[in-house]
């Protein structure tokens, strides 16, 4: 097979460097924001960068591993990076049993790197019954991204939420719009 594959003993990213980069990002962004940029902009514009930079961190273990996918969720999901957000993403994986130890040092760098990141590892089947068990968690699904990783898994992902038996159109609507008013209601 030609599957590149990158032990835990190679080098790993340089955490100094990389929270310099994203410190160097914010401020770029931050300067714009007070000088009168448009903030919508630049939210999506924070979103951009981390995604390249998450796609790049990602790379370093996963390059050609198609049991793996990285996505963004949430408000993530959709383009949107505030300063100070969490950063919600799911790592896809096909079987469960394949959670490795790179997904763990994948993770504790994020954390290193003081990124606010929300996670879930988790197969498509664990995806599909959580999403229909809680629409917060169908909802951020709906609004992935894939970020790196494996678009054949992916795709999988994308067929088995499309379903209407997870959540048909009306009571997909219902449950959101209960959700907004108890939100209201607080």
């Amino acid at each position: 097979q030609n599957k590149k594959h990158i032990t835990l003993s190679q080098q790993l990213p340089d955490p100094t460097a990389l929270k310099r980069r994203i410190e160097l990002a914010d401020q770029h962004l931050g300067e714009r924001f007070w000088k009168g940029e448009d903030a919508s902009s630049l939210v999506t514009e924070r979103s951009r960068f981390i995604d390249g930079f998450l796609a790049e961190i990602w790379q370093h273990w996963f390059e050609y591993n198609e049991d793996f996918a990285l996505l963004a969720v949430g408000g993530y999901g959709r383009g949107e990076l505030h300063p100070k957000s969490d950063i919600d993403l799911l790592i896809l994986v096909k079987h469960a049993n394949t959670i490795t130890e790179e997904i763990e040092v994948f993770v504790r760098l994020l954390w290193d790197l003081k990124l606010d990141i929300g996670h879930s590892v988790r197969t498509i089947r664990d995806c599909a019954r959580e999403a229909a068990n809680d629409i917060t968690v169908a909802t951020a699904l709906y609004e992935r991204r894939r970020l790196a990783g494996s678009e054949v898994l992916c795709g999988k992902l994308d067929k088995t939420l499309a379903k209407k038996s997870i959540w048909p159109s009306r009571k997909f609507f219902i449950a959101k719009r209960e959700e907004q008013l108890e939100r209201h209601s607080q």
